[in-house]
């Protein structure tokens, strides 16, 4: 991918609930790496080394270890909470980022992001401080439907669509845990592939994102923090034909799938949909389902003639 990758800044709109989570003690998913915890009596191993092991490859159902099932929405528009910011981007000349995508499979193109979406999308509040407010980051854009489809191409299969998903999100997305100085700033999938690296949050969103736009029927999967900590985790998970770990959610078995432990681009990882990290069933799992929201329909004004029709 071409350029370096931009550092995270925050906006004004961010500070109130980065405010509000200091308040409350801590975000819900710090993705850290550097250091992790055992949990009473249990081992639980670090992604970058789990990552390295091949899981056993026979099935194996998690659905026991879910704390929580919930749906979150997927809101079709999203308005920038800058105007200011994006209406000044839309008076220029409107220019294009152009960026180099490597698909991992010696696929490579360049695609055109328009300054402007992405200075949209910049403006937003990138802050967490509950799970459900991930559904707003999933919104669809044609950049993500079309670098999907071109990823997905040559699958024959949509389980093979799926893994070339999770390969591009390993070798295109440079995984990095220190971007952020604070917890909880989730980018969407726009702005990770723009500015190239992200944490388990922006990685995550981009391939469940990638995912849906091929109709792939995906959920996510979000870990507690182990005992001693305050750092989350989250992945997703991919219903289909696959073998491994899985949830039995909805009647229908979910593959877990990692997106990270890609420190650079020339040793990308080898996560399968289906590899668990090991230890990880001991946490908190809490479960989201992903429903595109219904638009609401405009309702017509009433005028005068329409109520002296009633009367």
């Amino acid at each position: 991918m071409a350029g370096y990758p931009i550092s995270r800044r925050t906006f004004i709109g961010d500070l109130v609930s980065a405010a509000t989570l200091f308040w409350a003690g801590g975000g819900i998913t710090g993705c850290r790496e550097d250091k992790y915890h055992q949990s009473p009596g249990v081992e639980e191993e670090p992604l970058a080394r789990s990552k390295q092991r091949e899981n056993i490859p026979e099935d194996v159902d998690l659905t026991r270890y879910i704390h929580s099932i919930s749906s979150l929405e997927i809101p079709q528009k999203l308005p920038s909470l800058s105007s200011q910011l994006y209406q000044k981007a839309l008076r220029g000349d409107d220019s294009f980022l152009i960026r180099d995508i490597s698909f991992g499979n010696g696929l490579e193109i360049k695609t055109d992001i328009r300054l402007s979406d992405y200075l949209a999308l910049r403006s937003q509040n990138h802050r967490v401080a509950f799970s459900p407010e991930y559904g707003r980051f999933l919104i669809p854009h044609s950049v993500i439907n079309d670098l999907s489809c071109t990823m997905t191409e040559s699958s024959s299969s949509p389980e093979q669509a799926a893994q070339q998903i999770l390969d591009y999100v390993h070798g295109g997305i440079i995984y990095n845990v220190s971007i952020e100085k604070e917890k909880d700033y989730v980018r969407h999938p726009l702005e990770t592939i723009v500015e190239g690296n992200g944490d388990c949050e922006d990685t995550t969103i981009l391939g469940a994102a990638l995912s849906r736009a091929r109709k792939l029927d995906v959920i996510l999967v979000h870990f507690g923090p182990p005992f001693g900590s305050s750092e989350g985790h989250i992945g997703y998970a991919v219903a289909g034909d696959f073998h491994g770990t899985y949830f039995m959610v909805e009647g229908k078995k979910y593959f877990y799938a990692e997106t990270t432990a890609t420190f650079s681009f020339h040793e990308p990882a080898k996560w399968k949909i289906g590899q668990f990290p090991r230890g990880y069933e001991h946490r908190v799992i809490d479960i989201y389902t992903l429903h595109d929201a219904v638009p609401s329909k405009i309702k017509e004004p009433k005028t005068k003639k329409h109520k002296s029709q009633r009367k």
